[in-house]
């Protein structure tokens, strides 16, 4: 597979300074739906230039759509904000730093979701040759055949959902408290009762808590499943 990824920070010409401009907008006013919105069509375009249609080889052939959708959760969920030399460039507003920044960290999201995917598929693949009745793993659906997010392995779907969830916050979208709380039933395998006597509320008050959880993710990826 070739996703152009690049180890070194990406020099930022001219037209990347409407990419600084815009995700300093969206920084400036993250409130604002607009600029939020409008720098999520730069990373869209950025994606689909990055890793078109047709342009992997070998186990990842024709899942380009499926990176692409699953790498921009995890840029904007962690990648952007964990990424200590943009945040340096953004207090400085260097436009040049900034857009070679975001060109980095979204080369390395492609990267890392194109490695998970491929690991698993690649498994899947060595795991079917044979007899499969001499290997119970063997049953496992392969990830292209996938149709639900919820079919993903567990880590990847903790860090995808974490993403969008982490995004909502810091649009305002959810209260933090309420996401924090979804977090910990996940991490914890625990029941909105145990998490309830933990935070010393009732198991109504943690159901009111994730109810807005619940229907963001709903609303935002295929569907939702909370511990009860």
């Amino acid at each position: 597979m070739s996703t152009d990824t690049k180890s070194s920070v990406p020099r930022a010409g001219t037209g990347h300074n409407e990419l600084a401009t815009a995700w300093l907008d969206y920084c400036d006013h993250p409130e604002n739906r607009e600029a939020s919105e409008a720098f999520g069509r730069h990373l869209d375009r950025l994606f689909r230039k990055r890793l078109p249609d047709r342009r992997c080889s070998g186990v990842l052939e024709g899942h380009e759509a499926e990176i692409r959708q699953e790498a921009y959760l995890l840029l904007v969920g962690s990648f952007l904000a964990g990424n200590r030399e943009l945040i340096s460039a953004t207090q400085a507003r260097d436009h040049g730093r900034i857009a070679g920044e975001i060109l980095r960290s979204l080369s390395g999201s492609i990267s890392a979701i194109s490695r998970t995917l491929a690991r698993h598929t690649i498994r899947y693949r060595q795991l079917h040759v044979g007899d499969p009745d001499l290997c119970p793993e063997a049953a496992c659906l392969h990830p292209a055949c996938r149709k639900s997010l919820w079919e993903l392995p567990f880590e990847l779907q903790r860090e995808l959902v974490f993403a969008v969830l982490e995004l909502a916050i810091r649009n305002k979208l959810l209260a933090a408290r309420g996401v924090r709380i979804a977090m910990e039933m996940v991490d914890g395998n625990l029941s909105q009762s145990e998490v309830a006597a933990s935070l010393g509320i009732s198991r109504q008050a943690v159901h009111q808590q994730l109810a807005p959880v619940r229907d963001y993710l709903a609303d935002h990826i295929e569907e939702e499943e909370l511990p009860s």
